[in-house]
């Protein structure tokens, strides 16, 4: 819809088979860590972006972090004990500095800071967004593509976590200042959506299809002492003669990637 209202043209990613297994061994190797699901999408578009001669991505990362965009900002109940003391201790300085750059900002200070605010800030320093920036870092990187995020302008980053919480969810809508922003110029279609599609891989079809011999491979030369061995291909088995949701396979594969990790440093160490 976006490539279609704005006369965009469109380039289509699509996973090679053939060098799957291969390709994963060589994004594990590249990530140095433990990955929440199997980054092999982003991979392959900055790999794309490459091979057709950009050397920069425009991506939109922090959008969601700061403009509440996840479903989970909509819950009425944010507030979060162990977070408000730590969450009143750094944020002082950081209003202060808040209220000489926005005078209208002045009553936002670390006691009045709402529930929705700490958890934007929270996600936004700590958990979710570095972890984005360091994971997609890594696959631009890996390719020769440098990344850039005009949402992360430390303007736009002030400015915006100077609002009222009204300004990011509003009956419903998250992200609600942005929407209105756009308003007339984004196909409304997209705009003014409230689905929410994740940028991820399929986990699940993957690990039950195209790499299920480089997983059980993966089990059975697991003799690092991380895991059992047996426990591992009883819980894969179990997991693809069942109907299992999201997290259990997301679960199963931070266990494969972790031995891959390993495995894949050691021989690279071997033959150095």
């Amino acid at each position: 819809m976006v490539a279609d209202s704005t006369h965009t043209p469109l380039t289509i990613v699509k996973m090679d088979e053939e060098n799957l297994e291969q390709k994963i061994d060589e994004i594990i190797y590249y990530l140095e860590a433990v990955y929440g699901g199997i980054p092999d999408a982003a991979f392959r578009i900055y790999e794309s972006q490459r091979s057709e001669g950009f050397k920069i991505s425009i991506d939109g990362h922090g959008a969601d972090e700061m403009l509440a965009g996840y479903d989970w900002y909509l819950s009425k109940d944010l507030s979060n004990a162990s977070l408000k003391k730590f969450i009143k201790q750094m944020l002082k300085p950081i209003f202060l500095k808040f209220q000489g750059i926005y005078p209208d900002a002045k009553h936002f200070t670390s006691s009045k800071f709402s529930p929705l605010k700490q958890r934007l800030y929270e996600d936004f320093n700590y958990t979710i967004l570095p972890r984005i920036l360091k994971n997609f870092d890594a696959m631009s990187m890996a390719n020769s593509v440098e990344v850039r995020m005009p949402f992360l302008d430390y303007r736009l980053v002030e400015y915006v976590f100077s609002l009222p919480d009204t300004d990011l969810i509003n009956e419903g809508w998250t992200k609600y200042i942005l929407r209105c922003a756009m308003d007339g110029t984004l196909d409304e279609r997209v705009n003014w959506r409230k689905d929410k599609i994740g940028f991820n891989s399929p986990v699940e079809k993957l690990l039950k299809e195209d790499l299920k011999s480089w997983t059980e491979k993966a089990i059975e030369n697991s003799d690092n002492g991380l895991f059992d061995k047996r426990a591992l291909q009883k819980e894969f088995a179990t997991l693809i003669s069942t109907s299992m949701n999201w997290n259990e396979w997301l679960g199963f594969w931070k266990k494969i990637n972790a031995i891959k990790l390993i495995d894949i440093y050691k021989k690279r160490k071997d033959h150095a």
